[in-house]
């Protein structure tokens, strides 16, 4: 028998004690795997992880494993593309003012940022609009048309916005403004009034090659479409023009990290090679940020995903969002390490109010989870909007219910935000709530969506919500997707690192989880970390030890005792110290063990 696979199985993985979590174990593909460990030259243990992902043919696997730009879609056959190019070449030769009307999140921004630097390389004069994230919402507003007016824009391209806004479109086009859209938002039912979309959604479903781009990502494949346009198919492009592209490259693969685009097809050698860049980017705003976020090179998806991407959304959700754009846009160095460290003060801000205000509202959710509410609806006057959809997310790992988190945005007025678990339909709550008038508007998905209405309303939305919700079947529990048992001697810091060269790992391309049981705890857990939330002890078995690391989870687990023994899913990573590399387990649950 393979040793990867010698630990004998629990006896029921499905079944966890663990209020939180459902135990999945993945079946064995030995078959499979043993197939794709001898043509790509893998381990075991790595082949199974990616017949896991559904990537059982040997070419798939392979562009996974060592994914390429070669896989990026050709932009020119994008729909929408050739009208998007040939707008930005009439702009070029006219001399026309173009407003870049971005968005206030990390996709929008990067996209912004992209085109900006474009238009600056071959010689187009731009303005960078973004509007705020509580005063004015998402696409055009009427400071949009002001914005346009001001900086005597003659083209507007709207970068991660604006495919379904028909009524401003018209509005815009009244006024004698030509408009580009560069979105990836789904579309409507309607014809757009602009001169271009490019939308890789308007693709058809045989399409896959298109689809999955986040808005930033659309707009590098502009800018390559439209280089290749500017200098012919067979032309070669400058040396400057050349390092545009990677430069930009690094701000398509940070913002589809941010925007938590799936980490499949295309996008992985979009941001395999986006990320390999980042310390060779000359962009001076991704240079300042990428020192003052300390980022390793070259980073991980994660390494974005908790410490760069955040950075760059921060300012946004505090209402500055023209931090970031400004910083992206930055052409000196030592102006970009200024705007560094303010978004990472706004950063860290964010972060104090964040929890600061989740505790006053998990405080609250809580009250009504005791009160055996099926949905949590929580806000007030006082929290800050641009955190709701974090905090809301928060809450719902932590309860397992639907949340509906609002902000008083201006008198008579209150934004909310929503996060259900997943496999939870919040339509069926948010329609008996219109059904009631209650609601001014929402609109969103079934797991994630916004609404807004009066405050007035706000405790007859509440009962609304938790009256609808009780009529809805219980979420279920969230899932653990196990990739495979183990026993503490079979991951070594050699398998791990074979791993982690399968990056990135993400939405989509998950990174693996693996089980042990029938380990015992050495000695009592150690509590670490300035608020003492999280643990570090260790596991024993069979002679074998590891060290484990539970982030936030001293409350739930700071009782466990020396001789205790538990069954545990963690995921498997190198501890560097002092030049000696170790197995470090990063626990995700743990429970009383069922046995080996």
């Amino acid at each position: 028998m393979n040793p990867v696979f010698s630990c004998p199985r629990i006896k029921a993985v499905t079944l966890a004690l663990s209020p939180a979590f459902r135990w999945k174990l993945l079946p064995q593909t030995p078959a499979e795997r043993d197939r794709l460990s001898s043509a790509l030259k893998l381990r075991p243990l790595t082949a199974q992880i990616l017949s896991n992902r559904g990537l059982t043919d040997v070419q798939q696997a392979t562009d996974a494993a060592q994914p390429s730009l070669r896989h990026i879609a050709d932009p020119t056959s994008i729909p929408g593309f050739a009208d998007a190019s040939a707008a930005l070449m009439r702009a070029l030769k006219q001399g026309t003012h173009v407003l870049i009307h971005g968005d206030y999140d990390c996709d929008g921004l990067c996209g912004s940022a992209i085109l900006h630097h474009l238009f600056q390389s071959v010689g187009i004069a731009s303005t960078t609009y973004v509007p705020d994230r509580e005063r004015d919402g998402y696409s055009f507003e009427p400071r949009s048309l002001e914005a346009a007016r001001a900086c005597g824009a003659g083209l507007i391209i709207a970068v991660d916005n604006g495919t379904t806004a028909y009524e401003w479109l018209d509005k815009l086009a009244e006024e004698g403004f030509e408009v580009v859209i560069v979105d990836h938002h789904p579309p409507g039912d309607q014809e757009a009034n602009c001169a271009a979309l490019m939308n890789p959604l308007l693709a058809d479903a045989e399409s896959g090659a298109f689809h999955g781009y986040c808005g930033a990502g659309v707009a590098w494949l502009l800018t390559w479409g439209f280089l290749r346009d500017l200098h012919g198919s067979d032309g070669q492009l400058p040396e400057n023009q050349r390092r545009l592209l990677m430069d930009t490259l690094t701000l398509a693969a940070v913002a589809t990290i941010g925007d938590a685009m799936k980490l499949v097809g295309p996008n992985r050698g979009l941001i395999r090679k986006g990320l390999a860049h980042l310390s060779s980017c000359t962009l001076p705003g991704v240079k300042a940020l990428a020192e003052m976020c300390k980022m390793p090179d070259p980073p991980t998806a994660r390494d974005i995903g908790f410490r760069f991407a955040p950075a760059l959304n921060a300012p946004g959700r505090l209402g500055r969002a023209q931090v970031t754009a400004d910083l992206l846009a930055c052409t000196d160095l030592t102006e970009a390490r200024q705007l560094a460290a303010t978004a990472q003060a706004l950063n860290d801000e964010r972060k104090n109010l964040q929890n600061r205000q989740a505790r006053q509202l998990e405080a609250d959710s809580e009250n009504q989870r005791e009160n055996g509410a099926a949905a949590l609806v929580i806000g007030s006057a006082d929290v800050q909007f641009g955190i709701l959809g974090p905090v809301a997310s928060r809450i719902v790992d932590h309860s397992g219910l639907p949340v509906f988190a609002w902000a008083e945005t201006e008198p008579g007025l209150a934004r909310g935000s929503s996060r259900a678990p997943d496999g939870y339909n919040l339509y069926p709550l948010f329609q008996a709530a219109d059904d009631a008038g209650l609601l001014k508007g929402w609109g969103g998905h079934k797991q994630a969506s916004g609404f807004h209405f009066d405050p007035i309303h706000a405790e007859a939305l509440e009962k609304c919500i938790h009256e609808a919700a009780a009529l809805q079947p219980k979420p279920p529990l969230p899932e653990l997707v196990i990739d495979c048992e183990v026993a503490p001697f079979e991951i070594d810091v050699a398998q791990i690192a074979e791993i982690t060269s399968l990056e990135p790992w993400g939405r989509g391309f998950q990174p693996p989880l693996f089980m042990a049981s029938g380990l015992k705890l050495l000695r009592g857990p150690r509590v670490m970390g300035a608020d003492e939330t999280h643990l570090s002890f260790e596991l024993e078995r069979d002679g074998n030890t590891v060290r484990c690391v539970a982030w936030n989870r001293a409350a739930s687990w700071g009782g466990l005792q020396a001789g205790d023994q538990v069954d545990v899913v963690f995921r498997a990573e190198i501890n560097a110290f002092r030049g000696r590399k170790n197995v470090q387990w990063t626990l995700e649950d743990l429970r009383t063990s069922t046995g080996i």
